[in-house]
């Protein structure tokens, strides 16, 4: 998840994005080896820490955690426009001062809030696929879309 192809991967192509006009798809694929990586390493490794029975459902807990991930990127894009500066720890519209690619760029802030509901939605649909409780990481994914930092 960290390493050339995860994290790593995805900081540089952040980098490389800085300045310049990208598309919806590039920014996803961005994210997904950012923040996306660390918490599908995450499902992941709670998964093969388990059962062998519970292994056969990775990839749904993977699936839950890429658009967990990716929908947490979107709600910390807006977060840059309408959050708390002293709450957030940072300058509110920091991103764009900086030219950073985000949600709230390409698609407005409303487009971006649309799309963390969608994202959202994703993510408890593969949950549906578990036969197991998994009210926790309902909880978990509502926790994350509400904070304030």
């Amino acid at each position: 998840a960290s390493g050339a192809k995860g994290m790593c991967f995805g900081q540089a192509l952040d980098l490389d994005a800085t300045g310049r006009a990208i598309d919806e798809l590039e920014l996803e694929k961005i994210h997904r080896h950012k923040t996306g990586a660390l918490i599908r390493a995450s499902a992941a490794l709670g998964v093969l820490a388990g059962n062998d029975e519970s292994q056969q459902y990775l990839d749904h807990f993977c699936d839950f955690a890429s658009w967990i991930g990716l929908a947490y990127q979107v709600y910390d894009d807006i977060l840059d426009v309408v959050g708390n500066t002293e709450v957030m720890g940072k300058p509110q519209g920091s991103d764009e001062a900086h030219h950073k690619a985000t949600y709230v760029a390409l698609l407005g802030l409303d487009g971006a809030s649309e799309k963390l509901l969608s994202l959202h939605q994703q993510a408890l649909l593969s949950l549906n696929k578990i036969p197991y409780n998994t009210q926790k990481l309902e909880t978990f994914s509502e926790i994350l879309l509400k904070r304030d930092h």
